[in-house]
């Protein structure tokens, strides 16, 4: 009689048969047991080593999944020893075949135990005395697997046949890329700069070899050689590839500017935001049918909403038309903005102006008597405060005394607090500034904008810091400021015609650097020298057109024109200005008209 292997008795049944070990299983399972209650609790230990397995299908690169139909099929007949049977075991028979665990990767790894095979077809594995080969798809994996031990073999066993998740191993090296490339190329469209590489790892040229796009080693190396050899690539089909993660496809938004079509179609995408590797790419359209993800869609209309909205440029999904998003179309190219500068003068004229005013209307404003600021004022100035109460702030900490008398226009109260929050005549005006809590302002924290300079106005605005006392006297916070002035000529002087104030709380990096003693004090004027451009001096042509300019303007002849120009540094305004006020002084002699 011919020995059999594996030593069990009873042929088909569930047997323990060790099928990697290759020796009899000598224990024996029928050895009688009384029933037994038990109340212990029992960890499920089992839940933790599928999970460990699960994670390991997915980091593995040699091999992506562990037997998991064979600890099933252990834990089946372990739970099912007993039943069925009150105290009494079960015969030793197949109650029902193993299960197949699907593997997320999509691979299964088909083991023939004790088989002989054409080489040429199947790896075999003369340590273990076993065929192996890879199959793509869990139905006929597990179709497969079905077949355990009901195929007799020549020699009058059974087939033992195992299957698990597992992804063939394959090493990229030069020789393999150049295979790829060679594959690539016959799937490039060169007329619409198209790259189709769908079921990739079916490719006939590459057969013999697992090229499987879902592999990071593999589409690195099909990125590299895009990027190399078709940087301009527009449209890039990845449909049937088994792809689930993208992290590795994030270089495409760095090295593939012109890509704007992307196939997707019949992977496993789980979730929408798989898709945010893509966002930086000039995306028109996609195909993403044949995904998980969208199962999470109970209405079409949500699924494309979600994806319109990562890409707003999208015009295509699914290949159904889409209307174009309403918005504003700005160029997204690379522009060359201005450098930053702290302050800006319009005209470097100004400068002198800028800072002889605002150190004398500060001097006055920081001091005990806010009345002298009368002078500063039009007959007629205007003058509205606006600031910003966050609600985190302590109660000591909050602009009450700004907020009273603002005209927060976000917070409107009627017609007559706007009419009359609005402060008009320089004698209302300096009255509500004197009513103001004591300040004290940092000049060395000033930034100055001149944004417009002539003879007739003047309009500045101004940011800064200041220390508030509080009405115990002791306390001092931080505030920002920002002043807008509008100034016109008085008098032989200037004064203000309109200002708007805007108070806030410091934030706390300004509030560390406001009043900083290492730095040396310094004249007001020195926050905005360096950003003053000078103004070029004109040549001999534009001189000669300047001076006909002036000389047509205020009558004088050429000679004085000149002369008034000359001194003015060739600042035309200022000229202007400078011939006005000597006009109205009478300072100009007759000569300078005669023509």
């Amino acid at each position: 009689m011919m020995h059999r292997r594996g030593g069990n008795k009873f042929r088909g049944g569930n047997s323990n048969y060790r099928f990697h070990d290759d020796h009899d299983n000598r224990t024996n399972n029928f050895i009688k047991t009384s029933r037994r209650v038990s109340f212990k609790t029992t960890k499920n230990n089992n839940a933790k080593s599928l999970s460990d397995m699960k994670i390991k299908a997915f980091l593995d690169d040699e091999d992506m999944g562990n037997d998991l139909a064979q600890n099933t099929s252990n834990d089946m007949k372990k739970k099912g020893r007993f039943r069925n049977r009150k105290g009494s075991p079960v015969p030793n028979r197949r109650i029902g075949g193993m299960n197949l665990i699907q593997n997320h990767a999509g691979w299964y790894l088909v083991t023939i135990h004790h088989g002989i095979f054409n080489a040429h077809y199947y790896k075999i594995d003369t340590e273990n005395s076993c065929a192996q080969f890879y199959v793509d798809d869990y139905d006929i994996a597990a179709k497969i697997l079905t077949q355990d031990k009901k195929l007799n073999l020549p020699d009058g066993f059974k087939m033992i046949i195992r299957v698990r998740g597992s992804v063939p191993h394959v090493k990229v090296d030069e020789t393999l890329k150049e295979r790829m490339k060679l594959a690539m190329v016959k799937r490039y469209n060169p007329q619409t700069k198209a790259l189709d590489l769908t079921k990739f790892h079916a490719d006939q040229d590459l057969s013999d070899v697992f090229c499987a796009l879902f592999r990071p080693q593999i589409m690195s190396a099909v990125i590299s050689i895009i990027v190399e050899n078709i940087p301009d690539l527009e449209a890039l089909n990845l449909n049937e590839n088994k792809l689930n993660m993208f992290d590795h496809l994030k270089i495409l938004s760095s090295k593939l500017h012109h890509l704007k079509i992307i196939y997707l179609a019949n992977n496993r995408i789980g979730s929408l935001s798989s898709l945010e590797v893509f966002k930086h790419l000039p995306i028109v359209e996609f195909y993403l049918e044949g995904n998980p993800f969208k199962k999470r869609f109970a209405k079409n209309g949500d699924y494309v909403s979600e994806v319109k909205k990562k890409f707003p440029k999208l015009l295509k999904l699914d290949g159904v038309e889409l209307s174009p998003t309403i918005g504003f179309d700005v160029s997204e190219e690379k522009k060359d903005f201005p450098i930053w500068k702290q302050s800006f003068m319009v005209n470097s004229s100004g400068q002198d102006f800028v800072a002889k005013f605002l150190e004398q209307y500060f001097a006055i404003y920081d001091s005990e008597n806010r009345q002298q600021l009368l002078e500063a004022y039009h007959e007629n100035a205007m003058l509205s405060i606006t600031s910003t109460n966050n609600q985190h702030y302590t109660y000591e900490e909050r602009l009450h005394a700004y907020w009273k008398v603002g005209r927060n226009l976000i917070h409107p109260k009627g017609y007559e607090h706007r009419f009359a929050s609005l402060k008009r005549g320089k004698l209302v005006v300096v009255a509500m500034l004197s009513d103001l809590p004591p300040t004290k302002h940092d000049p060395q924290s000033f930034a100055v904008d001149l944004t417009f300079y002539t003879p007739q106005m003047i309009v500045m605005t101004v940011t800064g810091l200041f220390k508030e006392k509080n009405s115990d006297n002791r306390t001092e916070f931080v505030r920002t400021f920002q002043k807008t002035l509008v100034i016109v000529p008085n008098n032989g002087g200037f004064c203000i015609r309109n200002e708007l104030l805007h108070i806030n709380n410091a934030s706390p990096a300004q509030i560390r650097n406001a009043f900083n003693s290492t730095i040396d004090p310094q004249p007001l004027n020195s926050s905005f020298q360096s950003t003053i451009v000078q103004q070029p001096q004109p040549d001999e042509s534009n001189k000669l057109k300047m001076i006909e300019m002036m000389s047509h303007q205020s009558n004088m002849n050429v000679e004085w024109s000149r002369k008034c120009l000359e001194e003015t540094q060739w600042d035309f305004n200022r000229a202007l200005y400078v011939f006005q006020e000597l006009f109205k002084e009478s300072k100009i002699p007759q000569e300078a008209f005669l023509k």
